[in-house]
């Protein structure tokens, strides 16, 4: 067309001023944006190669969007912890996320060895961090509903707040500042989607993931108490390949090395 109708379509400028317009979004706006523009190639790749070529990208797509969440919730991070309250409400989520990645860990261990989970102290620290990543998860459902409710008190509120600055410092003592964020409502419209359907879609995802290499977690979960929190005692009287781990009171736990992975038998009391 430029060669056609030199002048006439100046695509140069039209670049430039995207590129321009692109650069003054916010950083998260940035990121939406990239999600948006992905969606069309996505459903090429779909339309190209169904079966081969579009599980790899949508595979690919969805670690974007798990790292485009991860910026949202270190964004949030960061904005309560330059508050006195907001440092609190983090360390309230953090012993109350810690609790709950125990609780977890310590359910999995005990339904495997029929046992007390403290009695394998390392590998229920390794399981709790590794059931880290699933709480952000769920805790990623309880941000949609907040969302949503209060996307409309945010939206009028900083509008009140740029036309009364001195009615809101009056009233409450505090001096806010006018928020210079641009598209508030585009951006709150792509939350409520984009975190509505990431919020179906992971624990889909983890079910699946979990039912396909449930096997291998357990058996991954039975080498690490049998390797580092059991040993080679000599209390039992026991053939050679077995651990044990003590319960208290001359009483303990015995597990041995199958080809079909740990098998955890019931505790005994034994001595020396």
């Amino acid at each position: 067309m430029q060669l056609h109708c030199p002048g006439k379509y100046e695509f140069t400028e039209i670049r430039r001023a995207i590129v321009n317009w692109y650069e003054k979004l916010d950083r998260r706006q940035q990121l939406y944006l990239n999600v948006i523009l992905c969606l069309p190639f996505l459903g090429y790749f779909y339309l190209l190669d169904a079966q081969n070529l579009f599980a790899p990208i949508s595979i690919l797509f969805f670690i974007y969007c798990l790292g485009v969440a991860a910026y949202d919730v270190y964004r949030i991070y960061a904005t309560l912890y330059g508050t006195l309250i907001g440092k609190g409400f983090i360390a309230i989520a953090f012993a109350v996320g810690s609790n709950l990645a125990f609780s977890i860990s310590g359910e999995i261990i005990g339904r495997m060895t029929h046992v007390p989970p403290t009695t394998f102290p390392h590998t229920l620290s390794f399981l709790a961090i590794f059931a880290i990543p699933f709480l952000f998860m769920a805790a990623g459902t309880i941000f949609i509903p907040v969302s949503v409710v209060m996307a409309p008190i945010l939206i009028y509120g900083s509008r009140f707040v740029a036309e009364a600055p001195r009615l809101m410092k009056w009233f409450l003592g505090v001096e806010f500042k006018a928020m210079g964020n641009r598209y508030i409502i585009a951006t709150v419209f792509f939350q409520a989607i984009f975190y509505s359907s990431f919020g179906s879609l992971a624990p889909a995802i983890f079910l699946l993931l979990l039912n396909r290499y449930n096997q291998q977690i357990e058996l991954t979960i039975g080498k690490s108490i049998y390797e580092f929190d059991m040993y080679p005692g000599t209390e039992c009287k026991m053939a050679t390949g077995y651990h044990q781990a003590s319960l208290g009171d001359e009483n303990y736990v015995l597990a041995s090395k199958q080809s079909t992975g740990i098998t955890f038998e019931q505790p005994k009391k034994c001595a020396l």
